[in-house]
């Protein structure tokens, strides 16, 4: 009885058994990786994204939003003489 548990224990680290997991590896990796492209379209990263939903800052940065405009970009000029 403990022959067979040892087997399956050992069959990945056996001469065949190497290369039967990387072709494993491989074929998930060829199936899955166009899927990794799509969770950028799933996952929301805004700035409410980590914030409870009745929170004050949540509610501040979705007013925020209104007066954003895209075509301006803050920046700061230091200059010293």
């Amino acid at each position: 009885m403990t022959t067979l548990p040892r087997r399956l224990a050992g069959a990945p680290g056996g001469r065949r058994g190497k290369w039967f997991v990387l072709l494993a590896w491989l074929i998930l990796a060829v199936a899955l990786g166009p899927l990794a492209g799509k969770l950028g379209e799933v996952e929301e990263t805004g700035p409410n994204a980590f914030l409870p939903r009745g929170a004050e800052s949540a509610k501040v940065n979705t007013e925020l939003e209104k007066f954003r405009t895209d075509t301006l970009m803050p920046a700061v000029v230091v200059y010293t003489g």
